[in-house]
């Protein structure tokens, strides 16, 4: 589901929304995640303009056909293997289940670790002479700044440290004001471990094989898919940029780190209509979270404001430190990867896949390839854009999912039958090289 970009927020909607609280006391900001309405945060009337358009990487375009590919590994990918085979990919982006069946088993767990060390594996492999070129194979890896992955040991010592405790959200006071007892819809406890900050387990990694024990997310701390207070603002805020962004090890201060997938998002009924992933509230969570956490529609409101300002202000971070980040290109947002170059454009009224039509092929050409200047993007822009040229672009190959089957499955082959799969290589690599702009994969 694509994250909203832009968006007017009138009294007369939140009304609507809510019976709960009266128009006139609407307009409130929060400190700390605590929640204190401290008088008008923004005018609700006034149009507000969250997250980066789409724009181009700060570097110079590549037209190499190689380089101009790009790749998600996940899903216990073992590590140490096939970097050679990653290096022939213009990006690579080590997602966080990469070589999971590994760093699941460390106590604690090591992802974030793993992905940098990934990434250090990958430029190992390059020529000196491919390292100091700015066109050369480049590694991305994940992160979510929806929910607190404590396998990622930045985030753990934050979960772990007292101090820190505004950066996230809790789950709601089980005692009722009749007397009665709240039920979570998810457990606060594995084993011994118990939190108060809410955590769900939809996703979250529990029994770890090679070992007696449960998975070791940190002393004390259950392990569950944890989620930000973006209400916290600034502090939690530049924390994640200087930590989680430009940390020197595991982020873009690590040269052989230069892009992200980020994934997830939040959504409000309020502001986005109807939130369908799976409700309103952080996207890819259990359905009752919002209300295991006791939050009104205007706080979700006011947390899906946050985190889009929050994703804004780490976009522009990374562009300006030499960055990228997938949900930057054309058609794509947080917990999206799929390719749309040439479909449904924005700019080409009703055009879709299924509408594909000369007029659409047209206008294409003429926004994306025939644009006389193009170039990297211009970080410090007033329009938080490219400057110079188009965004980055997703293309993808045409797929015959019927003929998805692993060898040895009883409807599959010997061997994964490509051509079965994949059916016109041939024509969508011409269709490629014809539509592509300067800065696509």
């Amino acid at each position: 589901m694509p994250m909203t970009t832009h968006f007017a927020v009138t009294a007369a909607a939140v009304a609507t929304a809510t019976t709960s609280v009266p128009t006139a006391a609407i307009p409130f900001q929060y400190v700390s995640g605590q929640g204190r309405r401290l008088g008008p945060r923004r005018d609700l009337s006034a149009p507000v303009n969250f997250d980066r358009p789409p724009t181009s990487p700060p570097w110079e375009p590549v037209w190499d056909l190689d380089l101009s590919t790009i790749k998600m590994i996940e899903d216990n990918y073992p590590s140490h293997q096939n970097k050679s085979f990653d290096k022939m990919f213009g990006i690579t982006e080590y997602d966080w289940s990469y070589d999971k069946a590994a760093w699941r088993n460390a106590r604690p767990m090591n992802c974030e670790e793993t992905l940098s060390t990934a990434a250090n594996e990958l430029a190992a492999t390059l020529t000196p002479e491919q390292r100091s070129n700015n066109v050369r194979p480049r590694a991305f890896v994940y992160r979510n700044f929806v929910k607190a992955l404590p396998w990622y040991s930045t985030i753990r010592a934050k979960l772990m440290d007292p101090a820190y405790s505004g950066f996230f959200l809790k789950f709601r006071d089980a005692k009722m004001a009749n007397g009665s007892t709240y039920k979570y819809h998810v457990p606060q406890c594995t084993g011994e471990k118990c939190s108060d900050f809410y955590h769900d387990q939809s996703q979250t990694l529990q029994a770890c094989p090679n070992t007696p024990e449960e998975c070791d997310c940190g002393a004390k701390i259950p392990c569950g898919d944890y989620l930000f207070d973006h209400r916290n603002g600034t502090m939690l805020r530049e924390w994640m940029i200087n930590d989680l962004i430009l940390h020197p090890e595991h982020g873009l201060g690590n040269e052989n780190i230069t892009g992200f997938f980020m994934d997830d998002f939040w959504c409000s009924n309020i502001s986005d209509g109807k939130c369908t992933d799976p409700v309103q509230g952080p996207s890819e969570v259990e359905n009752h979270s919002v209300e295991d956490m006791g939050l009104s529609n205007i706080d979700v409101l006011d947390i899906t404001e946050s985190y889009h300002e929050t994703m804004s202000a780490i976009q522009t971070a990374v562009l300006k430190h030499g960055g990228y980040v997938w949900n930057l290109m054309q058609g794509q947002s947080s917990a999206n990867a799929f390719p749309n170059a040439m479909y449904g454009l924005p700019d080409v009224p009703g055009a879709t896949k299924q509408t594909y039509t000369e007029g659409v092929c047209n206008r294409w050409m003429e926004l994306n390839v025939l644009t006389p200047n193009y170039g990297p993007s211009n970080a410090g822009s007033p329009s938080g854009g490219s400057a110079k040229g188009v965004p980055g672009q997703l293309f993808g190959l045409q797929v015959n999912t019927s003929k998805i089957h692993p060898p040895g499955n009883p409807n599959g082959t010997k061997e994964w039958d490509l051509d079965a799969i994949f059916p016109h290589t041939r024509l969508d690599v011409a269709n490629f090289l014809i539509a592509r702009g300067p800065y696509a994969w």
